[in-house]
């Protein structure tokens, strides 16, 4: 099983947001902090990024997951252009996590919720998805 994750978040500094990034990241070597680093850095110090809701599972499930949002919300992506093709507008989050019970329920995808102290995800939390998500699902293949 090759670990991966699939958030959503919003822009940081948005009251009440209904436009949501939707992507995938590794779980290995840190690798989810280094995207989520790579947010923090387009905002600086007036806002701590986040990802808002954050998922887990394999790689092909995650990545089918995305594919699914993407395609089950096509008509609210504005472009395909750089910066606009992930995110998915006019929605609330109550909307985009009801789709995720979708795609568990009708699509037989595997992908799992992380503990609810890992939500928001944040960089100071952000490692310790990775350790928790070794401890549950790696240490029980190996």
């Amino acid at each position: 099983m090759k670990p991966y994750a699939l958030y959503i978040k919003s822009a940081p500094g948005i009251e009440n947001p209904i436009n949501w990034k939707i992507g995938v990241a590794d779980l290995t070597n840190g690798k989810l902090r280094k995207r989520l680093a790579t947010y923090q850095i387009a905002v600086g110090p007036e806002w701590d990024d986040k990802y808002t809701k954050l998922f887990v599972g394999d790689e092909k499930q995650i990545k089918l997951a995305e594919k699914e949002f993407k395609r089950e919300f096509k008509e609210k992506i504005h472009s395909k252009e750089a910066g606009f093709s992930e995110w998915i507008t006019n929605i609330t989050l109550a909307e985009l996590e009801d789709f995720v019970d979708e795609l568990r329920e009708d699509y037989a995808i595997k992908i799992f919720d992380v503990p609810q102290k890992f939500e928001p995800c944040y960089m100071a939390n952000c490692e310790d998805v990775e350790d928790w998500f070794n401890e549950k699902f790696i240490k029980k293949e190996g």
